[in-house]
């Protein structure tokens, strides 16, 4: 189940938050654990704003969880609970595998 939170944040499932932290980030955070993955906000040729998430910098889960092993599953994951949450607030999004 979704839920706004505000402008900028949803909950997923009741422990599951997603915010669109600042310009530049993202934040995932799952029980005690967060993670932020790499943004920047873009515009069109047509004028429209969309977020660009870099994917691949996704890399590691937020102190004090730093040394914990961020498997490839929990980062699917991770990425698939942004999008529906994008999508949930209805920003316009595409997705940088490359940096």
């Amino acid at each position: 189940m979704l839920e706004k939170i505000d402008e900028n944040s949803v909950s997923l499932d009741g422990n599951i938050v997603v915010n669109v932290h600042s310009l530049w980030s993202i934040k995932f955070s799952k029980g005690n654990h967060s993670a932020f993955i790499r943004t920047e906000w873009c515009t069109a040729a047509n004028g429209d704003s969309f977020v660009c998430i870099y994917v691949n910098t996704l890399e590691c889960w937020a102190p004090p969880h730093e040394r914990e092993i961020m498997t490839g599953p929990q980062k699917s994951e991770i990425i698939e609970k942004i999008l529906l949450a994008l999508d949930f607030l209805k920003f316009k999004y595409e997705l940088d595998r490359n940096k």
